[in-house]
This record gives C-alpha cells, structure tokens and sequence, in this order.
C-alpha cells in the first residue's frame, strides 16, 4: 500500500537522530505518532525535506501514514506575534477499522523555573508553559472542533464524528500523562484519509504582544496547507 499523502514537491534525503525533535527555548520537544501497531519512532521510514520542514513517510501492511513537521506563519489578530510556530500534522490511510492511534508532542526540558497549565479556549485544547523570559504554547482542536471537521468530511471520515464526543466525555481523548500535548486517536475507517495536528508556538515575554495562544488556534485546512501547498486538496485517496 503506497500513497503520497502530502502531494508537493519533495526531496528524499537520508534520516538523522533529530527528525523527531524540535529545539525551542523551553527545551527540546519530541514528536510521536502511532497508528495500530506501528509506531513511526521504532518503524523505518523515508525523509522528504519540504522547504519549510520535513515528512516522516511509513508504508507498512494495509497502513500509509505521513508525519509532517514544518514551520507555520500563523493568522494573528493585529497586535500579536510570535517568534515561531511549527505543526506536527499527520495524515494516513488505513485498511484496517481497528487501527486506533496517537499523535504527541513531549517538552523535556532542565530548566526549573518553568511553570505552566491548560490554556483553553473556544475549539481549541491547549497547554502554556512560561520561563522568566520565553512563553511556550501547543495546542490544537479540542472535540468539539473535531466532530465538526469529521462531520462535513473535512479530512476525517464523518463516521468518526461521534467517538470524539464519547472519547472527550470519557475523558480518553486527551494524553495527559505527559509534560506536553497528546490525542488518543480513534480507530480508522478503512480506506479514508485522516489528519490531526498539534500547533507548537513560543515568543519572548513583553507585555502584550506575546500571540502564543493565538497561533495554535489554526484551521486543520491551512496547517496542512502551510506544510504543503497542495496537501489540503490532496483528499482523494
């Protein structure tokens, strides 16, 4: 089973020991993606360099999953701004109903004078974590947000618009064991193409400019689409 799932122009290149790790001035983030059995850290896979980052590709028995790690210009209000914003977006296609999965960003960091908590707004899940100098947001769609994109199709299968209201009122869709953002996924629908993303922004602390929260709060359509200009139109698989 073999499918482009962000459809650009792309270069392969040989992997290296930190394509699943961002630098950020909190500390270092490492992504995770998992769907079924495969885990894209411990399974091979192929890099394609993007101009603004990177693809993770998998083929594996009835599954093509895709991690895309690349540099977003957020949509601010006027006022804001951020130093940077990067998206962890996956996408895949799998033959399998079964094939559940996970989708993580982890902050490891040594710095002690880190605080941070849940920063949540209107379809949005969010974290932010604060040093004495640097403010540092991830977040992405909360449940509400997903049941509306699964429900007119809009990269997720509308038969999944339900199991992301019982997963939120379950208290299962969100990862919270970890010191960042995670989503337990769903299990697939066979054959339809599925996306999710997590936003990672950060800015130096001034009074009121820091967008933090805003650049996380980003349409799945044009995070895909800042990765890969034709990856949001790229939905028939």
């Amino acid at each position: 089973m073999t499918q482009q799932l962000f459809s650009c122009s792309r270069h392969y290149r040989a992997p290296k020991p930190d394509d699943l790790r961002l630098d950020t001035p909190l500390g270092t983030v490492n992504f995770g993606a998992r769907v079924g059995h495969v885990d894209i850290a411990t399974h091979g896979y192929a890099v394609f360099d993007l101009p603004g980052g990177r693809v993770l590709a998998v083929e594996a028995d009835l599954l093509s999953m895709e991690l895309a790690i690349c540099r977003i210009e957020p949509v601010l209000p006027k006022g804001l701004a951020v130093d940077e914003c990067w998206g962890a977006v996956l996408r895949y296609v799998s033959e399998r109903s079964s094939d559940s999965g996970l989708l993580r960003c982890q902050l490891l960091t040594e710095t002690a004078d880190i605080v941070g908590g849940l920063d949540c707004g209107e379809g949005v899940y969010a974290k932010t974590w604060s040093s004495n100098e640097y403010t540092l947001t991830m977040g992405s769609e909360d449940a509400d947000a997903l049941f509306a994109r699964a429900k007119s199709g809009e990269s997720l299968p509308p038969e999944l618009a339900d199991h992301f209201t019982r997963m939120a009122y379950e208290d299962a869709l969100y990862d919270s064991d970890i010191a960042g953002l995670g989503y337990n996924l769903p299990a697939s629908v066979p054959g339809l193409l599925c996306q999710y993303h997590i936003l990672i922004a950060w800015s130096k602390d001034s009074e009121d400019s820091v967008g933090t929260s805003a650049a996380v709060d980003q349409s799945a359509e044009y995070v895909a689409s800042q990765c890969c200009p034709a990856a949001s139109h790229a939905t028939g698989i």
